[in-house]
């Protein structure tokens, strides 16, 4: 007796097969970095005389599991050299992080949390082939300042702002921090920069994953000790915007609240917004656009292209940074719509295509076996005259179809 594997792999609607003898143990497949895999295993088992696409052979095992393709070690360091060709030198100085939330955010912590901002899991901002999106948990904080050096007065993302002085989340002696992710939505490109308490679980994880950045001299997030006093400076890049990712509880009472302007919904996108798959400055594989990508095309019937062009004439080109930041969400939200609505079509349009497949394939009953069940059947009287009416049909049908069977094998005698 021997047996053989089967690999199905599926990447959405599409299926690889691959057939294996039984000493292959290990075997690497070609991923695309951030797509969702589903693997299922078979075991075949048969005879020495059939072979492994006999139509008699026998599932004895099955298994089944579910993975994301993610960076590898070399395209981390490829990201990071990305980021590091795109951002510059350019820095400005900073004394506090902050998170803005909606009040009801603050209060629901406050009151019914104990006081403390508790971390949750990665969402899937960012690049998708990120190896912490669903790994990890966090919170995000922001260091950017306007170009005047003042804290923004609004935020997409509610209307308080929590402000926590920068050493409280970044000593250097207490935490590390880890290049994590290089990506845009559609003109403002994002850095992040995980915060990991040193031994931690989570540091560990990063560790083995993500590229551990020096605090005194990486262009991204630095912290400088200067003498005499040896006061921490702290310096963010200002040619990108800089997500710092803290991977630890933070109590309220660590920081201070400013009331500011919540523009559009004032939350966040809960799973958070795809990445611009089309940029080639920040994507290790770009992809070529396509029509559900003609938001991020720099044409000015684009509808982030639109939206851009009428704040210019409202506020000029200096104000527009702050209403970019919004206009991109709503423009990422409307392309993720209309990507899954295509995506739905055309996973419907496969199904249907391979529904039609298998019709075309099914074995079509003969007369006889679809009047054996229907003798099974306890039909009422008025469908047994017609089934009495179809078995004559079918009788007759039987008997022209012997005669021409017959004529036929007299035909072949005789010629």
């Amino acid at each position: 007796m021997k047996y053989t594997y089967k690999l199905e792999v599926w990447e959405g609607v599409k299926c690889d097969t691959y057939d294996f003898p039984a000493h292959i143990l290990s075997y690497k497949l070609r991923t695309t970095p951030g797509t969702v895999y589903k693997w299922l295993m078979l075991l075949f088992f048969f005879q020495l005389e059939l072979s492994a696409r006999d139509a008699n052979n026998t599932v004895v095992a099955l298994g089944t599991t579910c993975m994301k393709a993610v960076f590898s070690a070399d395209e981390m360091q490829s990201l990071y050299k990305k980021s590091l060709d795109f951002v510059g030198t350019v820095m400005h100085s900073f004394r506090f992080l902050y998170r803005c939330k909606p009040k009801i955010y603050y209060d629901d912590i406050q009151f019914h949390r104990g006081g403390i901002m508790e971390k949750y899991m990665k969402d899937n901002n960012g690049q998708a082939a990120s190896s912490i999106n669903g790994a990890i948990s966090g919170l995000f904080f922001s260091a950017r300042l306007l170009p005047d050096g003042s804290l923004p007065t609004h935020s997409p993302f509610g209307n308080v702002r929590m402000l926590v002085p920068a050493m409280t989340l970044l000593d250097p002696v207490r935490v590390n921090m880890y290049f994590c992710d290089f990506y845009c939505n559609y003109i403002t490109h994002y850095v992040t920069v995980v915060i990991c308490e040193k031994h931690s679980d989570t540091d560990i994880f990063c560790m083995q994953r993500l590229i551990k950045l020096a605090p005194d001299s990486n262009p991204f997030l630095r912290i400088v000790f200067r003498p005499p006093m040896f006061e921490p400076e702290f310096w963010v890049n200002k040619n990108v915007w800089v997500e710092i990712y803290y991977t630890e509880n933070v109590p309220l009472n660590w920081g201070r609240f400013d009331a500011i302007t919540a523009t559009g919904a004032g939350t966040s996108r809960v799973g958070g917004l795809p990445h611009n798959k089309q940029c080639q400055m920040c994507n290790l594989y770009p992809q070529k656009n396509s029509s559900t990508a003609k938001i991020a095309s720099a044409k000015l019937n684009s509808t982030f292209e639109l939206l851009l062009h009428l704040e210019r004439k409202r506020f000029g080109n200096e104000n527009i940074s702050e209403s970019a930041d919004l206009i991109e969400t709503i423009c990422s939200v409307i392309d993720s719509v209309v990507e899954q609505c295509s995506q739905d079509t055309e996973n419907e349009n496969n199904k249907q295509e391979s529904d039609d497949e298998g019709r075309g394939k099914r074995k079509l009953e003969s007369p006889e076996e679809i009047m054996l069940r229907l003798d099974a059947q306890d039909l009422c009287e008025e469908m047994q005259d017609v089934k009495k009416c179809l078995k004559a049909f079918v009788n007759s049908m039987d008997s022209g179809i012997l005669k021409i069977e017959r004529l036929l094998n007299d035909a072949r005698q005789f010629s």
